[in-house]
């Protein structure tokens, strides 16, 4: 196998060497233009990600070329959407594409491009967003399901963005591993949940920042009736101090009306739930000591045999992002 791979990377260089000119002391072609399209689709696939999406900028020609190609697998560490700048970084390069002058129609060709060759064939660590624009343009080329994404940040100040955040989870449900939304409009996501279902797809951390009652309750609530994996968790905490914070009996109080029938101990202020599956148990536990300021309420999936002797194991909520 390595044979042939050598000799195929052998008779590419030769072909390639016959049809151009190299400027040797900078390794530049100088006749990029007159070679043939399939001498370019050659020195197109062996180009990284960033000449790659270079080059695709320079004419139609080019354009095409690239969009040809059955692009391999990309790797992402890390992928950030901010307003007017995309920043995409890997073991071996980063990548900013920033709006600068371009008009609204320029940036957003130039954000439908990198969604459709790029970000649909990648599979992405971390990625942050807070913002995106004309979802309706970007719904059209991408799918429900579409992106391969392991912990996702989500940071919604306002409800422009938090219709972005709903838009991309949408695109991501099925392949998120932990899932972070902060200072957002709680509710609204909460409402998206129950009608999607969604929570159920987020494997190992599900973390939110609320400001409302509402979601604190309703969170739990609705992770609660969902089928999860043993280790799953939830943490929903508050961006108001301890003082304002819903009082810890009323919120109990409110999971007793709706849980009653399924609390079967209390280990301090943690009940445990059974659930429809007989193998699993739910924790919800209230924490206001390790962070008094942020108080949260978290749940955990464990495994039924476990005693309440050795459910503090379990107990451990770190945030994916502090």
């Amino acid at each position: 196998m390595s044979e042939k791979i050598e000799n195929s990377s052998e008779t590419l260089d030769a072909k390639i060497a016959k049809e151009c000119t190299m400027d040797e002391p900078r390794g530049e072609f100088e006749k990029w233009n007159k070679l043939p399209p399939e001498i370019k689709m050659m020195v197109i696939k062996r180009m990284d990600l960033k000449p790659r999406t270079l080059l695709r900028r320079t004419s139609r020609t080019e354009k095409s070329l690239v969009d040809m190609l059955i692009v391999r697998e990309y790797k992402l560490d890390y992928v950030s959407f901010d307003d007017g700048i995309i920043v995409l970084k890997n073991d071996v390069e980063t990548i900013e594409i920033r709006r600068n002058n371009k008009t609204e129609e320029e940036y957003l060709n130039m954000v439908a491009s990198f969604f459709e060759q790029v970000f649909k064939k990648a599979e992405v660590k971390v990625i942050n967003i807070f913002d995106l624009p004309k979802l309706e343009t970007l719904d059209v080329i991408i799918p429900p399901n579409s992106f391969k994404i392991h912990e996702l940040a989500i940071h919604c100040p306002n409800r422009a963005v938090s219709k972005t955040a709903l838009w991309f989870l949408e695109k991501t449900w099925s392949n998120i591993e932990n899932l972070h939304i902060g200072r957002t409009f709680g509710y609204i996501f909460i409402n998206a949940y129950e009608a999607t279902q969604s929570l159920n797809t987020v494997r190992k951390m599900f973390s939110i920042f609320a400001n409302d009652h509402y979601t604190v309750y309703n969170g739990i609530l609705q992770w609660s009736n969902s089928e999860h994996e043993i280790g799953s968790k939830i943490r929903i905490s508050k961006y108001e101090y301890r003082e304002d914070f819903i009082s810890v009996e009323r919120l109990f109080a409110m999971l007793d009306d709706q849980f009653g029938d399924r609390i079967i101990s209390w280990i301090d202020l943690t009940p445990r739930l059974t659930t429809n599956n007989p193998q699993k148990h739910i924790l919800i536990h209230f924490d206001c000591i390790e962070h008094p300021d942020f108080p949260c309420f978290c749940g955990v999936v464990i495994p039924a045999d476990i005693p309440d002797s050795e459910v503090q194991e379990y107990l451990d909520f770190h945030l994916i992002y502090e």
